[in-house]
């Protein structure tokens, strides 16, 4: 397949890049606390793309930075909407370590919150593969500024997280993401003193006010092994796939209705219409 610079024009013209969003809901209320968005092509020819298809033809064509402000726009639109439907409605987008080297990244995501007169923090910026021991100073720097100007930021985490002498500082973090896969290896690694590695890099991050989210919750076994650890909230296919805006907005409705009152919808499969 190749993709070339007239397919992407016609791409961002014709809105063929649509977000799709996968709910993260509370471990200890039943809240959804927000969703991380994913971009999904629907291309004339070759069908609905997934980002693995087409990101790294973007690179090479040098419009990543195209692809994210799009993004982040169509984020900030939908944020307002379901704002105007009395929703609260707070969204993760991925960006990648380019998007961090543009100084002007945290501008324009202010200036679009401004635009569509949402609160900045609905949008949260989630860095991937964050390097925690020696993070490159010009993305720190890009960090403090979107924490100034009150932009939500992430990091997403692997094992490393559990094994090092390592803080987060939340002043350049207000969220992490940490792979449900992550806490398993460190737990058959370590065993109970694995357990105990967990649990205080959790404790450390809420008390510093810092929103710890597990990710990958792919069956009930996957979500029961990290809920007595201290995790904020999860999302994984076991909650809900990725969907299009107006089925998360049906979801953002109705989760309240169909959860479990036990176990606040834990143990609960999504709304029928969510989980095809």
């Amino acid at each position: 397949m190749q993709l070339t610079n007239q397919d992407f024009d016609d791409g961002f013209k014709n809105k063929h890049f649509e977000l799709y969003y996968q709910p993260i809901i509370s471990l200890s209320s039943p809240l959804v606390l927000a969703a991380e968005a994913v971009i999904r092509w629907d291309h004339p020819d070759y069908g609905v793309l997934n980002p693995a298809l087409f990101l790294t033809h973007l690179d090479r064509l040098g419009r990543t930075g195209e692809l994210t402000r799009y993004v982040f726009r169509e984020a900030a639109r939908a944020c307002a909407d379901a704002q105007g439907q009395g929703l609260d409605f707070t969204i993760g987008l991925n960006v990648s370590s380019s998007d961090l080297l543009d100084g002007s990244l945290p501008a324009s995501i202010a200036l679009l919150a401004q635009e569509f007169n949402i609160p900045s923090q609905k949008l949260i910026v989630e860095v991937p593969h964050y390097p925690l021991e020696r993070p490159n100073t010009r993305f720190l720097q890009t960090m403090m500024k979107l924490h100034d100007l009150g932009i939500a930021t992430a990091a997403h985490l692997g094992a490393d997280a559990f094994t090092k002498e390592i803080r987060i500082d939340h002043d350049v973090f207000s969220h992490l993401k940490i792979s449900i896969q992550a806490v398993l290896e460190i737990e058959a690694r370590f065993k109970d003193a694995g357990v105990d590695r967990i649990v205080n890099f959790l404790r450390d991050a809420s008390d510093n006010g810092v929103m710890a989210v597990a990710v990958g919750a792919e069956s009930a076994a996957s979500l029961s092994s990290i809920e007595q650890l201290g995790f904020a909230g999860v999302q994984g296919n076991y909650i809900s796939p990725p969907v299009c805006y107006d089925d998360v907005v049906d979801w953002l409705s109705t989760w309240s209705d169909v959860i479990s009152d036990e176990r606040f919808g834990l143990s609960a499969t999504p709304p029928s219409s969510l989980a095809n």
